[in-house]
């Protein structure tokens, strides 16, 4: 018995009417051969079986995303070199991306056909591209809050999950939310209009739309100006709310009587805009500030109540480095005491003056009145049916007929005091002296300039007062002016100053004393 595998030479089986023989089998099929011969040398018909010898090795399938692959085959002892198929299938909100590890090249089919093979490991891709969705429940859009600390609630959902929430106001640090699908974050605005922003991430980096929120928290500061009437009393209001949410308020007779001026200068004011003040007089100031004005009533006991009202003055405007509250004495004729004044950025203006040094039965008498500042910053107020000019600048405000001398207690915004008056605009000790000190002084006389003809450049001389202090000053619109030269004594009757080089086309020159 002869036997052969496939194509290869037949060899001598062992045994012959009963015979075996081993044969080697390669991976797959195998085709053996097997005939007799007897002793003359016949040959009897081939006889051919074909064999299989089957490789199973196991298969890794690994699927990324959120997806299904049917049938799975992971871990499943596969017959190397027996094609085998999968399909992937999509779940709701994501994409297949492809196969991998067939092959050089990715199979974006769904559907894969391979060939098993040994250590053949596959991978399936989906894709989420479903965005997360949030909402912002609380506090809804254009909230008006009272208090400095607000959580921020709301809610957000995926397909697949939410992985965390980010929240941040206005454009500082965006900050990781306590809580997923129903989520809070506390935030502490400061005064003023804020933006809440969030926004949901999932587990693939998909990121929800941002949600924003307008939130504000008041902010009354700036300028008001009103009028009271009530219990036979008549005039005008001026109140300046500075960045600490405290009002200063000038309130005075503007009747031909001009028999009465009041000022107190520290009112808190709540967030809610209310304000309840009680003066050392007995007198309580209830009232509300708006986005818009304010409303005040001053409950005198025993006698009734007087209510009065305003409006905020623009915030910005050709005078809004003027805006503030200023404050200083007058001394005239027969008559000397405090006076302050209100300037908005339109430039309008209120001037209260009350005495505090004529004969004792009419201490306390005073008024208010309101004034306008042009363009070359120069102001005019009408008191009892006569016009008075003066000066302003961002540190003075002068109104030389009535005597009127203010310094600025507020910075340019009139925001913020660097000194407010004292409830009922009593004089402190120390500026009592002071003022004493230049009413027995002489008067300041009004400095004399002489252009100089015989220097080079340009230059001039003025007439001063031994003792007093000057200052020089320059501008090239008469509305900016810059200092020349720093505070000095006069030691003589006259100074000359000169200037070698002039570069502006036009240069105005003036002389402060004091």
């Amino acid at each position: 018995v002869e036997t052969a595998s496939g194509t290869n030479a037949y060899g001598a089986a062992a045994g012959t009417t009963a015979w075996t023989i081993a044969v080697p089998l390669a991976p797959g099929a195998s085709t053996i051969r097997v005939r007799a011969r007897d002793a003359s040398g016949n040959l009897s018909p081939e006889v051919t079986r074909v064999f299989y010898y089957d490789i199973a090795k196991p298969l890794s399938v690994n699927v990324v995303g959120s997806g299904i692959v049917t049938p799975n085959l992971n871990t499943s002892n596969l017959v190397v070199g027996k094609t085998y198929s999968m399909t992937a299938t999509v779940q709701k909100g994501t994409t297949f991306d492809g196969w991998t590890g067939y092959g050089t090249t990715p199979i974006k089919t769904a559907t894969i056909s391979f060939v098993m093979a040994e250590n053949l490991s596959l991978t399936a891709k989906f894709v989420d591209k479903s965005l997360p969705s949030l909402v912002i429940s609380t506090p809804a859009n254009n909230s008006k809050i009272t208090t400095h600390e607000v959580l921020v609630k709301g809610t957000a959902g995926d397909n697949l999950g939410v992985s965390k929430v980010m929240v941040r106001i206005d454009s500082g640090e965006w900050m990781e939310a306590t809580g997923t699908t129903a989520w809070s974050h506390l935030i502490q605005p400061g005064l003023g209009n804020h933006t809440v922003s969030a926004y949901a991430l999932d587990a693939a980096g998909n990121a929800s739309p941002t949600k924003t929120v307008a939130i504000r928290l008041p902010d009354y500061r700036g300028i008001y100006f009103g009028t009271y009437s009530g219990l036979g009393e008549r005039g005008l209001i001026g109140v300046i709310v500075t960045a600490d949410q405290r009002a200063i308020m000038l309130a005075g007779d503007n009747t031909s009587a001009y028999g009465a001026a009041d000022a107190i200068g520290d009112v808190p004011i709540a967030l809610d805009g209310a304000f309840d003040y009680k003066k050392p007089n007995g007198v309580r100031l209830l009232g509300t500030f708006t986005d818009t004005g304010f409303s005040i009533t001053a409950i005198h006991p025993g006698l009734g109540s007087i209510p009065g009202s305003g409006l905020k003055k623009v915030a910005t405007g050709k005078h809004s480095a003027l805006v503030g509250l200023y404050y200083g004495t007058y001394n005239f004729s027969q008559d000397d005491g405090e006076v302050a004044g209100l300037v908005a950025a339109d430039g309008q203006t209120l001037v209260l003056a009350e005495s505090s040094r004529i004969p004792e039965e009419s201490i306390g008498s005073g008024g208010a009145s309101l004034g306008s500042v042009d363009d070359r910053r120069q102001v005019k107020v009408m008191l009892n049916g006569t016009s008075f000019n003066g000066s302003i600048d961002p540190q003075t405000f002068v109104i030389s007929g009535l005597g009127f001398s203010m310094e600025r207690l507020t910075t340019p915004d009139g925001l913020s005091p660097q000194l407010a008056p004292s409830p009922e605009l009593d004089v402190p000790n120390e500026l009592e002296q002071t003022m004493d000190v230049i009413q027995d002084a002489t008067p300041i006389e009004v400095p004399i300039l002489r252009i100089q003809s015989n220097v080079s450049g340009f230059g001039f001389v003025f007439s001063t007062q031994v003792g007093r202090t000057y200052r020089i000053q320059s501008s090239t619109d008469l509305l900016n002016w810059n200092d020349l030269t720093e505070t000095f004594t006069a030691d003589a009757e006259e100074y000359e100053f000169s200037e070698p080089e002039v570069e502006d086309a036009h240069r105005f020159y003036r002389v402060v004393a004091k």
